[in-house]
């Protein structure tokens, strides 16, 4: 990463990857009022092979049950 090795003074990122790095410590998040966020989707294919645990895997990362580990993740569920 060029902030760690010196070639750059600051780097703006998708906030998750700031854990990748010991090297560095994060300033913090970009200001709600410039803030853009990335959003996911889940699906499952007609051809999967366990369509029932894909289903459920996508109900879980849902619901507010998940919510406390996506947040440990520094992701912000909606």
């Amino acid at each position: 990463m060029n902030v760690a090795d010196g070639k750059a003074e600051l780097v703006i990122t998708l906030f998750q990857r700031s854990n990748f790095s010991r090297e560095w410590k994060l300033a913090g998040p970009v200001p709600a009022d410039l803030q853009s966020y990335v959003s996911f989707a889940g699906g499952v294919g007609k051809n999967t092979h366990n369509a029932d645990a894909a289903k459920l895997l996508i109900k879980f990362i849902t619901s507010p049950a998940a919510a406390p580990i996506l947040k440990a993740k520094a992701l912000e569920p909606r």
